[in-house]
C-alpha cells in the first residue's frame, strides 16, 4: 500500500505542486533559488515539530499551527519543488520504509550541508557510496519525500486529499494576495 501511495501522489500531485510553487513567485520580493527553497522546507519541517511538540515553550505566540495534514502537505510541496530544481526521480525504487518523523531532521541537515558545499559556502567532502554530491542531494530529497509520506500513512493521513486541500487554500490566498496586496 505504501508504494501505491508514493507513486500515486507523484502522479496526481507533482505537477500541481510545481504550478503552485511557480504561482507563489508573485509574492516573493527576491528570486528564489535552491538555498531559499531549502530554508522554506526548514520552516515547514519546523511546523510539523511545532504540532508534534505541542508545548508553549516552543510555540510561537498568536500562530495557530495545528493541522498536521496541511503541514505535511507543505513539506511535500517544498520537497517536490526541490526535486524539480534538482531533477529528482520521485518514482525511483529505493527501499526506504523509515517513518519516524524525527529522522527528517537528520536528512534535512545532510541535505543542507551538501547543498552548501555545492554552492561553495562550505568545503566539499566526499559522500561515500555516491558518485557525486548531486547524487547524494537527490538521494536525500527522495528520502525526505519517502519519510514524509511514510509518516503521513502512519498517522492515517490521506496525503493526496490533504495536499489538494492545501493547494486550494493556497490558490485562494494567491487570488486574495493579487487583489489586496499587490501594489
Amino acid at each position: 500500500m505504501m508504494e501505491d501511495v508514493k507513486i500515486k501522489f507523484i502522479d496526481e500531485c507533482y505537477n500541481e505542486a510545481i504550478e503552485l510553487k511557480e504561482g507563489f513567485k508573485k509574492t516573493e520580493n527576491k528570486k528564489w533559488n535552491i538555498m531559499t527553497v531549502l530554508l522554506e522546507l526548514g520552516v515547514q519541517i519546523g511546523h510539523i515539530f511545532d504540532i508534534k511538540c505541542n508545548n508553549s515553550d516552543v510555540k510561537e505566540p498568536m500562530r495557530n499551527i495545528n493541522n498536521l495534514g496541511d503541514e505535511i502537505s507543505d513539506v511535500l510541496l517544498q520537497t517536490m519543488y526541490l526535486g524539480y530544481l534538482e531533477d529528482v526521480d520521485f518514482k525511483k525504487n529505493i527501499d526506504f520504509k523509515y517513518s519516524e518523523i524525527d529522522g527528517i531532521v537528520a536528512l534535512y541537515g545532510q541535505l543542507v550541508e551538501t547543498v552548501m558545499e555545492e554552492e561553495s559556502y562550505r568545503f566539499k567532502k566526499e559522500r561515500v557510496g555516491f558518485e557525486s554530491r548531486l547524487d547524494f542531494i537527490n538521494d536525500r530529497i527522495l528520502r525526505i519525500y519517502l519519510l514524509t509520506i511514510n509518516y503521513a500513512i502512519e498517522c492515517n493521513i490521506d496525503v493526496i486529499t490533504e495536499f489538494k486541500k492545501m493547494k486550494d487554500n493556497a490558490e485562494e490566498f494567491l487570488k486574495n494576495y493579487e487583489e489586496n496586496y499587490r501594489m
